[in-house]
């Protein structure tokens, strides 16, 4: 029995503009007087005397519950994050500082938890995302004095803590960072903190529902109906776009939707849906209005309409809502032809849901129907429903789905592997290992191809992949996917296919899949780096992808 995999495309990166990151850098260094020592750059103290919101080198910050004898001087002839502390009784009442930040997004947190000068029979400090916890450092056998426990709970003497603590990256979503102090039940004596440091690394993770770029030149990606095209002549980036050229009552369209734990394309259930998408008309509708882009729901196939824009023959788009297909409004701005131009659609659930259609960045239509009480569960690029029988020619690139935020003036690029890294175990053909096999983009099933021996064992099989310098690329890395196709050729067994990312010794895999006889295409995205926070060009470059089958058999990849 065997399996074949076809994984046109590789790799697609989900670029979005670069943009000014908003500089933030604060040390907290908590003692008793505010002359005992001098800070830092980018440092200033904390008495337990500053309520918030104090402000101090422009730092918003302070005590929203204090112990007011909780301020000590300890040792000023040790780094100056260590000399002195607060402390907090451990009798079950914590007490809270805060922290105001600039803006939500990704932040380095270092700390130092400990005394210079006493033991501590017990330590337990929580930091929060407004009331969100993110992490607690709890130490049942406390810290002895001159020693400081990091942002990991690690251990340091005060002398080896300044070169070899370590630090964390967190996300926040508020831009309220609160610290809470002391332990939650009675325990022995004090929780003491010494040191806290905030670094703004970037924008908070946005969440990816689905990316299609329609890079791999055919349905590897996303089910187009019958009479659909991709073109390679027009397309905003990369090399490919989905082309709706309905011809008078055709309906030609490509759904999108969601991805599951093992990579398969899912029905989504998102009471909220935030569409991202571009689109290229050059043939507008001769007479009435037509339908070029809708959101039906999660219900059984093919799902109710919740939510649609139709054009008109002036390139007005026209907003219709809920199962009655009802008039919302018209577009105030026109999409250009033979232009592309950025739609931004958000679509709520509920008898008054909330609607949104941006044009170009700018808000155009918004307002509140009756959408339908069940989730969002389909969007359609294209003519899903004949409405006048027009024809009229509309390409479409670049489309991102969230249930958070928009993706603005993003791209999403294809990236090629570059070469067989280790392990490397599928063949192409009776004993050669060559990527070179698997790099086609319109995907020629078996006419190349690497092959899993069925044998019992994990079969694995990584790949390089371009270097972003060969790719002249530019913007920030949202989100990463990378895509494959495969089927079963005969009845019988199960298959364990896992599509893996390895950043290291750290690894990301999609969840086990075992496949039928009918192609299914899977893809896992990522929209951070295995090994935490945001992507950057360098995470990229350090990244490897594999192909793994975990049972005894024989897989086929072209």
């Amino acid at each position: 029995m065997i399996k074949r995999f076809f994984l046109p495309a590789i790799l697609a990166l989900l670029l979005l503009p670069a943009t000014a990151i908003a500089q933030y850098t604060a040390g907290i260094n908590f003692r008793a007087s505010n002359v005992y020592t001098t800070d830092g750059t980018n440092e200033t103290y904390a008495l337990v005397s500053d309520t918030f919101p104090t402000v101090r080198a422009s730092k918003t910050f302070g005590w929203v519950s204090v112990y007011g004898d909780g301020g000590r001087d300890r040792d000023n002839a040790l780094d100056r994050r260590l000399a002195g502390i607060y402390q907090q009784p451990n009798s079950g009442t914590q007490t809270e500082f805060r922290e105001t930040l600039p803006s939500s997004g990704v932040y380095t947190i270092c700390m130092a938890i400990g005394d210079a000068g006493f033991d501590q029979a017990y330590q337990y400090i929580e930091l929060l995302d407004d009331t969100t916890s993110l992490f607690v450092i709890q130490d049942v056998d406390g810290t002895v004095g001159g020693h400081f426990l990091d942002a990991n709970g690690t251990d340091h003497t005060a002398a080896n803590w300044p070169a070899n603590n370590t630090c964390r990256n967190v996300t926040l979503y508020t831009t309220n960072l609160v610290m809470k102090v002391g332990s939650p039940t009675a325990q022995s004596g004090a929780s003491t903190v010494a040191h806290l440091y905030v670094n703004y690394v970037g924008p908070a993770p946005v969440d990816v529902q689905e990316m299609v770029g329609f890079e791999v030149g055919d349905q590897a990606e996303a089910a187009a109906s019958s009479g659909s095209a991709f073109s390679s002549s027009i397309f905003r980036s990369g090399a490919y776009s989905f082309q709706a050229n309905p011809s008078t009552s055709g309906v030609p369209y490509v759904e999108i939707t969601c991805r599951s734990s093992s990579g398969s394309t899912t029905v989504c259930s998102l009471a909220t849906l935030k569409i991202t998408v571009w689109m290229y008309p050059t043939v507008r509708p001769a007479t009435a209005t037509e339908e070029v882009f809708s959101v039906a729901d999660s219900g059984t196939s093919p799902g109710i309409h919740k939510f649609s824009l139709r054009m008109n023959t002036a390139g007005k788009l026209l907003a219709h809502g809920g199962s009655a297909v009802t008039l919302l409004a018209t577009s105030t701005a026109t999409p250009a032809l033979s232009t592309w131009t950025r739609l931004e659609i958000t679509v709520g659930t509920g008898g008054s849901a909330a609607y949104e259609l941006k044009i170009n960045g700018s808000a155009d239509i918004s307002g509140t129907a009756n959408l339908g009480s069940v989730n969002n569960g389909r969007v359609r690029l294209g003519k899903f429903t004949n409405r006048a029988s027009n024809a009229y020619t509309i390409y479409w690139d670049d489309l991102a789905t969230s249930v958070t935020d928009y993706f603005g003036n993003s791209k999403i690029k294809r990236i090629q592997i570059s070469g067989d890294s280790t392990p490397a175990t599928w063949l192409s053909g009776p004993s050669e290992q060559d990527f070179q096999q698997i790099t086609e983009i319109v995907r020629d099933e078996d006419t190349t191809y690497l092959q899993s021996a069925a044998t019992s064992g994990a079969k694995q099989h990584f790949f390089t992949l371009q270097d972003v310098s060969d790719l002249s690329l530019t913007g920030k890395i949202k989100a990463i996917s990378a895509t494959a196709r495969a089927r079963e050729d005969g009845a019988g067994g199960t298959s364990s296919f896992v599509i893996r990312y390895k950043a290291g010794a750290l690894t990301s895999d999609t969840s086990n899949k075992d496949l039928s006889t009918s192609y299914a295409g899977l893809k896992k995205i990522l929209t951070e780096d295995p090994n935490g926070g945001v992507w950057t060009y360098d995470d990229f470059n350090s990244l490897e992808f594999g192909i793994i089958e975990n049972n005894s058999i024989a897989d086929r990849v072209t």
